[in-house]
């Protein structure tokens, strides 16, 4: 059994690497408050070690923390929305395809349809200040244009190098992937599967929706990868959460506040996800989105 104090105790006596150690007192405060409501008891001090590596921090990593930041910060915006009988039945890593041993991180049920969400933080590369050259979605031959580019840049004035960027796009496929194979396949009208991706700057969001809609992008016409590889999950929705663990903890942030939600149906999910499943289920993000209520019914149009 551990309580507030224990869990500040094993914070303090973290080394200078770890978030938590070098974060402002109210989000280490109410990081514990979270852990606390979150987290059962009897598997609490199990979950800080392997999900936030408290107290020890030898296989520690930024991205880790971000992941497990992102997941505990969803899942207690859910509790939260509990406790106001908007949802029920929620749990935590719950088994949803009974072909596997595989769980989703939150499962509820809202107005009568079951919803499963997996949450995902792929890595991004921290901006370098280079000048370099980021293809939105997958061209012809890169290589040859990045090549051409840099020859072009660097014979002129300026005398600059270019930098190739890397397409994430893979990234954002195993995040599809992963998430696929934790839905289950019996899915059916009254069920909805998101892929919650928490994302840095907004840039970064860019690249990510670019992954899906430019060029052999993941929710084209013409995607780069199978789309009956990943026509479980019913929507991808793109969010700033990341940005917020990283470079904004002054502020509120152990759940959605202000968190931007971008939410995108795949126009290659399976047949049996309905319109009104769709719109029940995000209808518990209500606040965070209100301005996309519109396109959200332009896409189910679309679909």
């Amino acid at each position: 059994m551990l309580n507030a104090a224990q869990i500040h105790g094993l914070i303090q006596g973290l080394p200078a690497i770890h978030v938590l150690k070098n974060s402002p007192k109210d989000y280490v405060d109410d990081f514990v408050v979270t852990a606390l409501e979150v987290y059962p008891q009897s598997k609490l001090q199990k979950v800080l070690q392997d999900k936030f590596l408290i107290p020890d921090t030898s296989n520690y990593s930024d991205e880790k923390y971000f992941q497990s930041a992102s997941e505990l910060s969803v899942s207690r915006y859910l509790k939260q929305t509990e406790k106001e009988n908007l949802i029920g039945d929620l749990a935590f890593e719950e088994m949803v395809n009974p072909k596997n041993q595989k769980d989703v991180d939150n499962f509820f049920r809202v107005k009568a349809k079951n919803v499963s969400i997996e949450v995902k933080c792929p890595f991004e590369e921290k901006p370098t200040g280079e000048l370099t050259m980021q293809t939105a979605g997958r061209i012809p031959d890169p290589v040859g244009n990045y090549n051409s580019m840099k020859q072009a840049i660097k014979s002129g004035k300026s005398g600059k190098d270019l930098r190739q960027g890397k397409n994430p796009d893979n990234r954002l496929k195993d995040c599809l992937l992963s998430a696929n194979e934790k839905f289950s396949d019996e899915s059916s009208f009254d069920d909805l599967n998101i892929l919650f991706v928490s994302c840095g700057y907004f840039h970064d969001i860019n690249h990510w929706y670019m992954c899906l809609h430019a060029g052999e992008g993941l929710f084209t016409n013409a995607p780069f990868e199978a789309p009956e590889h990943y026509q479980n999950v019913d929507l991808v929705i793109l969010s700033n959460l990341k940005y917020r663990h990283e470079y904004a903890r002054d502020y509120s942030l152990w759940g959605l506040d202000d968190v931007f939600l971008l939410p995108i149906i795949n126009p290659h999910g399976r047949s049996s996800c309905v319109g009104d499943s769709v719109k029940k289920g995000l209808s518990i993000f209500h606040q965070r989105l209100r301005r996309t209520r519109t396109d959200i019914s332009k896409q189910l149009k679309r679909r």
